[in-house]
């Protein structure tokens, strides 16, 4: 054959490899809190699903959000625990939820003149406050909208354990949910680049999964599938978790860095600007083990299921920005005692200017640990923390500035006890406080946005630590 023959056919056997191996990334979506619900009574489902349907739109160029709290309340209805977790929970919640179906815009709020907490753990909604303001949006079964459910387990008529099943859903751009080992993030994940800290073994897996408790030992928990990569830790399902501690946080911070052989493999696939929290790559084995697991009368076969969602996205879209654009609902972060906000900036300062002076493990842990309780604040909404939010939703009009009229009308009058708030004059006079609130109010549950006000306010205050 000789040299130029050999190499010939080395490139043609090259090539054709290359072209065997296919990756389909996700679309990064505007960056949310998720497991902001996954609380006590929370639900891992819920926010899949959620973040499955968010990444559907996205991957046809449209930013749509579905409300994760409606999500939650159609997973419970058929609850035993739905009255528990629910305090508000009405007779007529159960119709209205199978009338709207699992999918409603996230700009459908209650308005009840207060804004609703709706975060608490254990306090919720009620869904006849939430969709019937805005009857004229049509139900999501106008849509096409369908969610069906597959099992891992064999020997049933719904069972669905084709791999390539799965890639091709991925390759639809169709939203899917499925069932991971929490073990498996937990014990054999790297957090920061989403990849196994180690090779897999599924021994070494199943160890961990039967230390748990018992309760513990099942496939219970739920991911967003939202992409492939054949060429990836030998060949990897590409899921979206919903947990955020210190570490996703903080990644959030983080630019990707290029010389980080890990995160160019991975996540800088997904956006090369920014490590973006929640993205993990699963190998292809832990499925074909998992489905191995869900077979007739093996031990602690679990509750491995598939959730795909279908829909009319294009006409979903249309008539959601319609009526985005004629609804406006206000989230405004506030405080009712200032000295002791700016008690809790000081001492985030202070972290923070320890941990570049000294960076130890310890003081970073500590600074991390202070700053992800500040922002646990956004997630659950307890008034003993930093900053709380009011959420106002109503017909948009115009001719009202709703950011300016809430820090001028209601907070004063309605929402701290004394009826009377010290805004430093050099925040409610600064057009960019304001400019800092739209963009909050715009994407509450951003990690960015929070943290630009945190920043804004500090270097406006000049909030320095104590010496």
């Amino acid at each position: 054959m000789g040299l130029r023959g050999g190499l010939v056919l080395f490139y043609v056997l090259f090539a054709c490899a290359q072209a065997r191996a296919e990756a389909v990334y996700p679309v990064p979506t505007p960056q949310r809190f998720y497991g902001t619900q996954q609380g006590k009574e929370g639900s891992c489902m819920a926010e899949a699903w959620t973040a499955a349907m968010e990444h559907a739109f996205a991957v046809r160029g449209q930013t749509v959000r579905v409300s994760p709290a409606f999500n939650h309340a159609d997973n419970w209805k058929d609850s035993g625990s739905a009255t528990f977790v629910s305090q508000e929970y009405r007779p007529e919640d159960p119709g209205l939820l199978n009338h709207w179906g699992g999918l409603i815009p996230n700009f459908l709020l209650p308005e009840d003149g207060r804004g609703v907490d709706f975060f608490r753990v254990g306090q919720r909604p009620s869904v006849s406050r939430v969709v019937v303001n805005s009857s004229g949006f049509p139900a999501a079964s106008a849509f096409g909208y369908k969610k069906t459910y597959y099992s891992l387990e064999a020997g049933w008529s719904n069972s669905m354990r084709d791999l390539n099943t799965l890639k091709q859903w991925v390759r639809e751009r169709r939203p899917v949910s499925i069932s991971i080992d929490s073990s498996l993030i937990n014990k054999f994940m790297n957090d920061a680049t989403g990849l196994l800290a180690g090779s897999y073994d599924v021994q070494k897996l199943m160890e961990a999964v039967n230390s748990n408790p018992e309760s513990e030992r099942r496939t219970r928990h739920q991911v967003a599938l939202v992409g492939f990569d054949d060429s990836l830790q030998g060949g990897s399902f590409i899921v979206r978790n919903s947990w955020n501690e210190n570490f996703y946080l903080d990644s959030v911070l983080r630019p990707i860095d290029p010389a980080d052989p890990a995160l160019a493999s991975f996540k800088a696939k997904i956006d090369k600007d920014r490590n973006q929290p929640g993205y993990y790559a699963v190998p292809y084995q832990y499925y074909v083990d998992l489905m191995a697991r869900h077979l007739p009368g093996r031990p602690h076969p679990g509750d491995g299921s598939i959730y795909m969602m279908e829909l009319d996205f294009n006409g979903f879209a249309n008539h959601y920005f319609q009526h985005q654009s004629r609804h406006e609902v206000l989230y405004a972060p506030f405080v009712c005692d200032w000295r002791f906000a700016e008690y809790k900036l000081r001492k985030l300062v202070s972290l923070s200017e320890k941990a570049k002076r000294t960076p130890t493990p310890e003081n970073r842990k500590l600074f991390d640990e202070f700053y992800n309780d500040l922002l646990d604040n956004q997630r659950r909404l307890t008034s003993s923390k930093l900053f709380s939010y009011a959420t106002l939703s109503r017909s948009a009009d115009g001719r009202v500035d709703r950011v300016a009229e809430f820090y001028a009308g209601a907070l004063n009058s309605y929402y701290c006890p004394d009826g009377k708030v010290d805004i430093p004059p050099e925040l409610v006079n600064s057009p960019e406080f304001y400019n800092r609130v739209r963009e909050i109010s715009a994407d509450p549950h951003g990690v960015g946005s929070w943290l630009r006000f945190y920043k804004f306010i500090i270097q406006t205050l000049n909030i320095r630590s104590k010496k």
